[in-house]
């Protein structure tokens, strides 16, 4: 599929051509625009071109490349494999997703701004297009609801063609807003499973009953930490972190009690006075909750995302604008 695809564009059948992006087990993902940006023939760059700003053109000339690739499997599959036509059209394909702008860090891994998805337009109403994201930490369960918005506003800014610095920018003064906030609400959201066992083994090693020091998850080591302080500081009227938990875990700078982080329940509102006074480790916990993830999806850019831990006092003018960017 892919090699016909590109043999249509570029004239050479290679599954591994200049426009294609990226194939996957029953997919192909190409680029018209960039193949042709990149050919050095004038009249194709000016296609190229016309394909950005016309968005029906771009719609007719994808769907005619997808009706020939899925007219050629009959004969594909009747050379290759012996079928015989009329069983080898029983293959088919169909022209799914248009994108203005994507990004694709691996595989399964990427985001698109689509304009049309099965032949329905979706930048309409004042609307550019729909986000579609696949695999990555916009979505995942362990990304605090907060950072999942603020990584798909940036997203947005990316995939709506915004430059480098306007992008870095954003989160720069997103970073800055989430260090003015509360730090306990900068943990990690996780499951705590196992809470018993694993509380019956640090106390077994606690009080000298086994040498061997247990391994334990971090939110769960959180967890017998959140339970300890319940009973050093009496609090009956506040239910202990048992099996099966939701949990936030937060990690804490060195204390009295040698705890590396604490936990706590997910759907908790009123925290205790001493709770407050732990001493969170506020620029550890951005890092996992969001310097990494910024990294994880937008390095793969080459962009200096280190900028954005330092806040906005790192003016964006110190960050190099490429016009000439070739990710799309």
């Amino acid at each position: 599929m892919s090699s016909h695809i590109n043999e249509q564009i570029c004239g050479e059948y290679n599954y591994l051509g200049k426009s294609i992006t990226y194939g996957d087990t029953d997919s192909a993902y190409f680029s018209v625009y960039e193949a042709y940006k990149a050919s050095g023939d004038p009249e194709k760059e000016k296609m190229a071109d016309a394909l950005f700003e016309d968005r029906d053109l771009a719609i007719e000339l994808y769907d005619s490349i997808s009706k020939a690739t899925n007219d050629s499997f009959p004969e594909f599959m009747n050379k290759r494999f012996n079928t015989g036509i009329e069983n080898g059209s029983i293959i088919k394909a169909g022209r799914e997703n248009l994108a203005s702008y994507s990004l694709f860090i691996r595989k399964k891994r990427y985001a698109m701004k689509l304009f049309d998805k099965d032949g329905i337009r979706l930048d309409k109403n004042g609307k550019d297009g729909k986000l579609k994201v696949m695999g990555i930490e916009i979505k995942r369960s362990d990304t605090p609801k907060m950072i999942q918005d603020a990584l798909k506003e940036g997203m947005e800014l990316l995939l709506a063609g915004k430059p480098e610095d306007e992008v870095i920018n954003y989160f720069t003064q997103f970073k800055d807003e989430l260090s003015e906030k509360e730090p306990w609400i900068l943990g990690r959201p996780s499951g705590a499973n196992a809470v018993t066992h694993y509380t019956d083994l640090y106390y077994k090693y606690s009080n000298g009953k086994t040498s061997k020091r247990p391994t334990i998850p971090g939110a769960i080591a959180g967890a017998i930490a959140w339970n300890e302080q319940l009973q050093i500081h009496n609090e009956q009227h506040i239910e202990p972190i048992g099996n099966q938990s939701k949990v936030v875990t937060c990690k804490l700078k060195t204390n009295d009690f040698g705890y590396k982080s604490i936990s706590y329940v997910t759907d908790l509102t009123q925290f205790p006075v001493w709770f407050k006074k732990m001493p969170f480790d506020t620029e550890a916990m951005l890092q996992g909750i969001f310097y990494k993830k910024v990294e994880n999806i937008f390095g793969v850019l080459g962009w200096d995302v280190n900028l954005i831990s330092k806040g906005t006092k790192f003016k964006k003018q110190f960050i190099m604008d490429d016009d000439d960017d070739e990710y799309f």
